[in-house]
């Protein structure tokens, strides 16, 4: 618990940092950004706060990057499109499925000789090296899987899910087009699909459900020929769904669900009765209830103000009505 250690800042060689599942606090810090070989950030269900921050950018060759189930705020940052998830050049490339542990042990053996009676050592010391396999965790598909050994070096992935961001899903994220995975469910993202997402050719897993998105579904989604899991339930989205063909035909309503003015196949609403005349709630319910409430008040109260108004102020109106209240007490008193 606690913030960051800073201890860890002099690290620059790390390929792995991992601190997932504990309950680390405060922001991630500025020092991250110096681990220039780094290959897996996993920073996965602490209790990190404020907005993610741009230095991050700085470490260009991340392949998995894994922010969620923290308390993180504020905009996804623009630049994240920086990091090569996988793209780098062979000058770059270092492996990260495996790493090598040396160390020295004292590993004595003796020989008792039966002539001399004397005991001699034959080995005194001995240089032990192993290969040990790394392994990760990682969330896509909607699976929590173990990727570990050569696999990781194929793997690419950026995970910012359950979290409390805001505001529009950055345009620059598509051109991550070596990312395999894109999870960005479980915040209060707003505004549209970002159409360049059709730029994510090795995108395997898209999950942006659980969000206030609106507008309709980019139609060129249908080109992402690698996409295997794809879900935007939840949202505010409104028109037809993506024609069912390639990926898209094997996606069921599941992927949908939660958008009330989405229509069209697998969604039972038919897009040619009304469908495609339904205009998108931008408002949550109690929202839309109290957003007409406050109008209704709002119009009633300057209704009422104009007719006192035009009573009390136009002298015609008023002698009237003093004539009008003369003859009810007359007609009262006559009876």
């Amino acid at each position: 618990m606690g913030s960051l250690p800073s201890t860890l800042a002099n690290s620059s060689s790390l390929l792995t940092f991992d601190l997932m599942h504990n309950k680390f606090s405060g922001r991630i810090p500025r020092w991250i950004s110096s681990f220039s070989s780094l290959r897996v950030l996993m920073l996965k269900e602490n209790k990190l706060e404020g907005s993610i921050p741009t230095h991050l950018c700085e470490l260009k060759n991340i392949r998995l990057l894994d922010l969620s189930q923290n308390k993180l705020s504020g905009g996804i940052p623009y630049c994240l499109n920086n990091i090569g998830f996988g793209n780098m050049d062979a000058a770059s490339e270092i492996e990260i499925g495996s790493f090598i542990v040396s160390w020295t042990t004292r590993s004595s053996h003796y020989r008792f000789d039966s002539i001399t009676g004397k005991v001699f050592v034959l080995k005194e010391k001995q240089n032990v090296t192993l290969c040990k396999v790394q392994e990760v965790d990682f969330t896509t598909k909607s699976r929590y899987e173990s990727y570990k050994g050569s696999i990781l070096n194929f793997m690419s992935g950026l995970d910012l899910s359950s979290n409390q961001l805001r505001g529009k899903i950055p345009s620059n994220l598509g051109y991550l087009s070596t990312v395999h995975a894109l999870n960005l469910s479980n915040n209060q993202l707003e505004g549209p699909i970002p159409e360049t997402f059709s730029s994510l050719k090795q995108i395997e897993s898209l999950d942006l459900s659980h969000n206030k998105l609106t507008s309709h579904i980019p139609a060129q989604l249908t080109q992402l020929y690698f996409l295997s899991f794809f879900s935007v339930a939840h949202n505010n989205l409104s028109g037809m769904t993506p024609d069912m063909k390639n990926q898209f035909a094997t996606f069921g309503s599941a992927s949908y669900e939660g958008n009330l003015f989405l229509c069209g196949p697998p969604l039972p609403q038919n897009c040619s009765i009304g469908g495609r005349n339904r205009q998108p709630h931008h408002l949550d319910t109690d929202d839309f209830r109290d957003a007409f409430l406050w109008s209704f008040v709002g119009a009633f109260g300057v209704f009422f103000i104009s007719v006192i108004i035009v009573i009390y102020l136009n002298p015609y109106i008023f002698n009237y009505k003093l004539l009008v209240l003369e003859r009810v007490i007359t007609s009262y008193l006559y009876e």
